[in-house]
Order: C-alpha cells, then structure tokens, then sequence
C-alpha cells in the first residue's frame, strides 16, 4: 500500500515539475519577443500577423450593428466557460462589442480573456477586429482583422453584418 502511495506522490511530484517548466519555458518564449502579442486595438490591427478582409455591403451601417449586435449577444457574450480539473481550472470569457466612433464610423472588438494564458495583455486577447463605414445612407464598407484559422468565425461574423442573423452559423451558442 505504501509503495502505491509513494509512487502516486513520485508521479505528482513530476506533473507538478513538467508543468512550471512548461510555464517557465512559455513565460521565456513571451519575454524574449519571439511572439508579441498585441496589447491593445492598434497593435491588433497593425500587428504582422493580422490578415485585412475588406468588402462592401449594401445595407445601411445602424442596421449592421443592430444584426451583429443580436448575434453577439446570443453567440459570444454569454459568460464564462470552464475546463480542465480542479487542480487547473481555466476559465475563459469571450466578449464581442461595437461602439460608434462617429456618425459614420463604428468598431467591432472581439476579446477573450482568460484566467491561464501566461502574459495576456491586461484587456484580453483579440480574436477579431472591424471598422465600418457608412457609404450613403444604404451602403457599408467593412474592414475585417482576423489571424489565420478562423474560418468558422469570419464566415458567422460576416454572415451577420451581410444580413443573415438567423443563427449562431456554426459559432458559438
């Protein structure tokens, strides 16, 4: 019985080990500058990994916000989510917004935050961004900014301001 104890507690003591190296090597890897993770909206738009997907849509820019704000709301913004155990619990909250900048100019920022990602700038993580411009009373130019592998989200994203909020299209919810 002792020796499966002292074996369990070998066996911990390595995980615990493995882990804090792990963290270690990532903390060296972020404080090094061999990644630089954005830290604010500018850094995002302009960082040299951030992709530029640029179309026009003909609706009126109120009601692409108002499109994309419905789906936001029942798609991302819907609190935390947890995994892992209970000795490493992750909790993860993603939140989308779009704010007027003027009367013809709005931004969408898509941000998770994180209980666990080893230097995560104060605000969170973007996962996206956009401007919108009103082109008219009836047309919108988009500017999407999206790193690569995010298929599923641009294709939801872009469904929503082109119109189609009936669903989570794939995303989310």
């Amino acid at each position: 019985m002792s020796l499966h104890i002292t074996k369990n507690l070998e066996e911990t003591k390595l995980k615990k080990f493995a882990v804090a190296a792990v963290g270690a090597g990532v903390c060296a890897i972020a404080l090094t500058g061999c990644y630089s993770m954005p830290k604010n909206r500018s850094e995002f738009i302009h960082h040299e990994n951030i992709q530029k997907t640029v179309f026009t849509v003909p609706r009126n820019m109120d009601a692409v916000i108002a499109g994309v704000n419905k789906r936001a709301d029942t798609c991302i913004n819907t609190g935390y989510t947890q995994s892992g155990t209970i000795s490493s619990m992750s909790r993860t909250i993603q939140i989308m917004s779009i704010k007027k900048v003027s009367p013809r100019k709005a931004e969408l920022d898509y941000v998770q935050r994180s209980n666990n990602v080893v230097g995560e700038p104060e605000g969170g993580m973007f996962m996206i961004a956009a401007d919108f411009e009103a082109n008219g009373a009836r047309s919108t130019k988009v500017i999407l900014y999206h790193g690569s592998f995010q298929e599923t989200l641009l294709g939801a994203v872009r469904k929503w301001i082109e119109g189609d909020v009936s669903s989570c299209h794939g995303y989310g919810g």
